[in-house]
């Protein structure tokens, strides 16, 4: 019999036992944690390098896409859906590729052209006039007429113009049923009128916020109604739409009602126009709708869309370019989250 307060040799060596399969346990632990952060590390380092490798890719076809915005404008004075700019590409490159898309950025209705000045200007042959402003706010509303679903959910496509109109000018007096900042303070959260053109279409969503009740979704609907045929581009004066690339609903709400615009736009990528007197021998616009402060057959400005994946990195590049009359084009703005 064991002597009141000994250990037995048998559970001393189960302790040391125990003891051991814990220290094994734990180095066990360790080593496995030490082996998975060197495994995270290894692989976060060749996510960051194929993430480097695809910006490199991306800026690189931005590039290329310049040079072919060069050579096009050496080659004619138009511009056009048949044109090899405005083909979508995908090019392979190692481990990945790249694709891409250019648009016209004169495709599309330019939302900063709310903004231009009131002064009034003549139009037609009778000697009547209006303002610049009115103009384009007749035009915005016949391209939401133009849009399916658009009556529907603009209801009110003046008041929305306005509101556009008043995040865009300077001053602190409401266009007619438009909003300033007394309408933004009282959000959530709160904003202000920016006061400027806009520098992105997202800008129209704080716009639509103040226009809509909150408990619904339709500033969201319209928003997304909208982003196709809408473009803020940050550039003084007017931007007229060329009529080659148009979307076909902004294209019909150049001269409503001309069949020859709708035969047009069915044949236009075949047979573009490639001067601007040819808006009223060929399509019979009269001079006023074919005023070229708001038609065009050519443009100086193209959005370019390009994602680069290689190996686990993926970039957006989203670049606005602009196309001198000489020289090599520029880019005026570039973003990696939106247009």
């Amino acid at each position: 019999m064991n002597r009141r307060g000994s250990t037995s040799p048998w559970r001393q060596r189960g302790i040391a036992l125990i003891t051991a399969v814990l220290v094994v346990s734990l180095a066990v632990i360790a080593a496995t944690s030490v082996l998975d952060n060197g495994h995270f590390a290894i692989q976060r380092t060749a996510t960051l390098q194929d993430s480097e490798k695809a910006w490199g890719y991306a800026t690189g076809a931005e590039d290329w896409v310049r040079t072919i915005l060069q050579r096009d404008a050496k080659e004619n004075r138009y511009d056009s859906l048949d044109e090899i700019w405005a083909q979508p590409q995908t090019l392979p490159v190692e481990n990945g590729a790249i694709t891409g898309a250019v648009i016209d950025a004169t495709s599309r209705f330019n939302l900063n052209n709310l903004g231009v000045s009131d002064d009034q200007i003549p139009v037609g042959t009778g000697g009547e006039k209006t303002t610049a402003y009115l103009r384009q706010v007749r035009l915005f509303a016949r391209l939401i007429e133009n849009i399916e679903g658009g009556p529907q959910l603009i209801s009110n496509p003046q008041q929305l113009a306005e509101a556009i109109r008043d995040w865009i000018d300077k001053d602190q007096m409401p266009t007619g049923g438009g909003r300033e900042d007394s309408d933004y303070l009282i959000l959530e959260p709160q904003r202000r009128a920016a006061n400027r053109p806009m520098a992105s279409v997202t800008e129209l969503r704080p716009v639509l916020d103040s226009l809509y009740d909150p408990r619904t979704d339709d500033a969201r609907k319209v928003y997304q109604l909208l982003l196709p045929y809408v473009t803020a581009l940050p550039v003084d004066g007017v931007t007229p739409i060329n009529v080659n690339t148009a979307e076909p609903a902004l294209l019909m709400a150049l001269s409503p009602s001309n069949s020859k615009l709708s035969q047009f736009s069915e044949l236009r990528k075949e047979r573009p126009l490639k001067q601007i007197s040819e808006l009223t021998t060929e399509l019979e616009m009269s001079p006023t709708d074919a005023d070229p402060t708001l038609v065009s057959v050519s443009t100086s400005l193209f959005l370019l869309r390009l994602q680069a994946v290689v190996g686990q990195g993926r970039v957006a590049l989203y670049s606005l370019i602009f196309r001198p009359s000489q020289g090599m084009p520029v880019v005026l703005q570039r973003s990696t989250d939106s247009e």
